[in-house]
């Protein structure tokens, strides 16, 4: 999978799709895609486990789960809508992103426990 597969499920979500002709909309959002897609990438990397910290181009090839790839590509989707001021599409995904991100934690356990400092 690439960056670029990620961007595109994400545009999808939105109902952003290069095929609905508004090629300035595009034209934005494909010049700022890697930092976005790295925003999330550098997320769901650490969570699954993943070696590479950030993609250099939306090109770059990883591997990574079809679940996982669904959560990335919700996480993206909250960034661009955030980008492009589409408030309701941005708290829609940020909000399914904060959800789904969950199910990639391999945390089974939490210690419910204040740490002491030591002197």
């Amino acid at each position: 999978m690439t960056g670029n597969d990620i961007l595109q499920r994400a545009l999808g979500l939105l109902g952003y799709a290069e095929n609905n002709g508004n090629t300035q909309l595009t034209q934005r959002i494909l010049q700022k895609a890697l930092p976005l897609t790295n925003l999330v990438y550098g997320d769901i990397a650490r969570m699954c486990g993943m070696k590479k910290e950030r993609l250099n181009s939306l090109l770059d090839e990883f591997e990574i789960s079809d679940k996982a790839a669904d959560v990335f590509a919700c996480g993206l989707a909250g960034y661009i809508a955030a980008s492009e001021g589409d408030d309701n599409a941005h708290a829609f995904w940020a909000a399914e992103y904060a959800t789904r991100r969950t199910t990639l934690s391999k945390i089974t356990t939490v210690k419910d426990e204040l740490p002491i400092p030591e002197y």
